[in-house]
Formats: structure tokens, C-alpha cells, sequence
């Protein structure tokens, strides 16, 4: 991608600028789910051991 945006001339804010909306949430939420996927993982850890016996029912 970074050698797309040379090859036009734009940087990476226009890139930003240029792009669908619905490809700017997806963006952002894959770079959101990498910085907080061990704080995912233990979240859903604590969720399935707190609420085991109302899933075994």
C-alpha cells in the first residue's frame, strides 16, 4: 500500500481522507483489536469462568 501512495504522491493522512467510510471503521477496528487483543482474550476468560453455570444449564 505504502508503495501504492508513493507511486500517486499522497500520503498516508490523504490516503485517509480518500478513503470509503466504511474502510476507515474497518481500519480502525483492526488496528484497535491488535492492540487490545490480550485484554480480549483475558476479558472473555473471566466472562466464561464467571458465568460457566449459566451456560451449563
Amino acid at each position: 500500500m505504502r508503495k501504492a501512495n508513493e507511486k500517486n504522491g499522497i500520503g498516508q493522512s490523504e490516503m485517509m481522507e480518500n478513503m470509503k467510510f466504511e474502510d476507515q471503521v474497518l481500519h480502525a477496528n483492526v488496528q484497535a483489536s491488535m492492540i487490545f487483543i490480550l485484554a480480549n482474550i483475558l476479558a472473555t476468560i473471566i466472562y466464561k469462568v464467571k458465568n460457566r453455570e449459566k451456560v451449563a444449564r
